[in-house]
């Protein structure tokens, strides 16, 4: 039934309505004549049906032997479709670009995405990727998925396995990270152990060399706490790689001081914006960026169109210009203690992570029209550093 009524539209047909004189006399001269008819009704003595072009143009002798009156109700089909369109170019133009352009994309990457990546961005595989011809725009049959899996090992060595598939418009990378390898440590090279921090020993653990000090020895920064060289009882050496914890109790201090005139730099008046469409990978500037000399910011944003949830291969890159200078700005004391307090606060985070405090005394005051933050800090921490030992060779 489907491929009846396609070929009716191709074809095109006339539904029409007559009346007066005999219907039925109508109907079988048609019949007699070999004009189809369909979907007759009849209703309050007219009745309506359709035929094709060639039938309406045949049905005229049985209208006239039967009496009946025609009348075209309606054209229907693609022939009186294009014969209404026919003088309209921009119509047909359009309809030709269409499929042109349909054709086109439908041989083209719309979008890249990228799957199984945890440590590495998407963004920076894709760019990887786009140096090997994948990438939007880029025409389907020229990409070689197989030669491409095979380059980008090279390319990418932190990655275990990569396969491109390509489904549909869309460009799918997968790729598994290698596992990192843990750094094993170097157990035979001979060396020392000293202290990093000055301060007053609390435990002492020695697990190769010899200890040079012990619980509530005071040292300073840099004295030898577990020597790498032992000597034997005939005079001869050993050396090791000296192992150990050493805890002491130690002072750090943190200051940080804001003057009340600070530099910085800010925005001028001058601001030149430009703007490249994207669309399949091809870049088209509508309108460059004007750049000044001296120094200057430049912010790039990409808006992509999208439908619904899938970003689509079109677009606008915006890229704003604006001049900067470098000024001195006087801020008030208020201005610089809550400088000083964030500066502060950054390196008094650092040094809770690397040691454990046990006591504090922080000060906070005005200092010459700025802001002076200064911390003292009782802490415990392994002040053991290993230092290489070095071993000359005397030749006769």
């Amino acid at each position: 039934m489907f491929f009846v009524v396609l070929i009716r539209f191709l074809t095109g047909y006339v539904t029409f309505y007559g009346r007066e004189g005999f219907t039925e006399r109508f109907i079988n001269l048609c019949s007699r004549d070999g004009i189809p008819l369909w979907n007759l009704k009849s209703d309050s003595g007219e009745f309506c049906a359709c035929t094709t072009i060639k039938g309406y143009k045949n049905i005229r002798s049985a209208a006239r032997r039967s009496g009946v009156r025609l009348k075209i109700r309606k054209r229907n089909g693609m022939p009186f479709f294009i014969d209404r369109y026919k003088y309209r170019w921009g119509m047909a133009v359009g309809a030709v670009f269409f499929v042109m352009m349909l054709s086109f994309l439908s041989t083209r990457i719309w979008y890249v995405e990228v799957s199984g990546n945890e440590r590495f961005s998407s963004d920076s595989i894709i760019e990887v990727f786009d140096s090997m011809g994948v990438s939007i725009g880029k025409r389907k049959e020229n990409i070689d998925t197989s030669a491409i899996q095979l380059k980008a090992y090279t390319e990418l060595p932190d990655f275990s396995w990569v396969a491109v598939n390509l489904d549909g418009s869309t460009a799918r990378i997968e790729v598994r990270e290698k596992v990192p390898v843990p750094e094993i440590a170097d157990d035979t090279t001979p060396c020392n152990i000293k202290a990093a921090q000055g301060g007053q020993i609390l435990s002492v653990k020695v697990y190769e060399g010899k200890g040079e000090v012990k619980q509530g020895d005071a040292v300073a920064k840099g004295d030898l706490l577990i020597n790498g060289i032992t000597e034997n009882e005939d005079g001869t050496a050993v050396f090791h790689h000296a192992k150990g914890e050493i805890i002491a109790k130690t002072v750090r201090e943190i200051e940080v001081i804001i003057p009340n005139k600070i530099k910085c730099r800010k925005y001028t008046d001058y601001k030149s914006t430009g703007y490249t469409v994207l669309f399949f990978g091809f870049e088209i500037p509508v309108k460059k960026a004007e750049y000044p000399q001296g120094e200057y910011d430049e912010e790039i944003k990409k808006t992509y169109a999208y439908a619904g949830k899938t970003k689509l291969p079109l677009g606008i890159i915006r890229n704003t210009v604006t001049v900067t200078k470098e000024v001195e700005e006087e801020i008030t004391a208020a201005e610089a203690g809550n400088l000083a307090a964030m500066e502060f606060k950054n390196q008094y985070e650092k040094l809770k992570g690397e040691v454990k405090i046990l006591s504090e005394d922080i000060q906070s005051c005005e200092y010459n029209s700025g802001w002076r933050i200064k911390g003292t800090f009782i802490c415990e921490e392994n002040i053991a550093l290993e230092e290489k030992i070095e071993i000359s060779q005397e030749t006769e």
